[in-house]
């Protein structure tokens, strides 16, 4: 039920590198009714011009993408913001969506994509 996704920030090292305790502490995204993959790519795209002249900056780049999605969802559902391991959905839907500083997606987990695809 929904479109859930997590679209979470990765640190200062490439996904692959990190560890899952890392992973499950970075700033992640949660949203219910807006995580497929033209939608996240369009809040990224908002976020990138918003940050034009500031691009790699982390911190502000995931508080104004935090802004431009809360802008898109209305109400008091359906949007939450903590760390991976808080806001996992790891099995739902979309899965989770990994970025790097620079508000480009580097990653995809466990979408419901990627399980067709490994069970066909």
């Amino acid at each position: 039920m929904g479109d859930r996704a997590n679209i979470t920030m990765i640190l200062d090292k490439s996904l692959d590198e990190m560890t899952e305790e890392e992973k499950d502490n970075c700033p992640s995204i949660y949203v219910h009714w807006h995580g497929n993959p033209d939608t996240v790519q369009m809040f990224l795209d908002e976020t990138k011009k918003v940050m034009k002249g500031r691009k790699g900056d982390r911190d502000y780049s995931f508080a104004r993408l935090c802004q431009i999605i809360g802008n898109h969802i209305s109400g008091n559902l359906s949007f939450g913001v903590g760390t991976r391991k808080s806001v996992s959905c790891a099995d739902w839907d979309n899965g989770t969506y990994w970025i790097d500083n620079h508000l480009n997606i580097v990653g995809r987990e466990n979408s419901i994509e990627e399980y067709k695809e490994n069970t066909a």
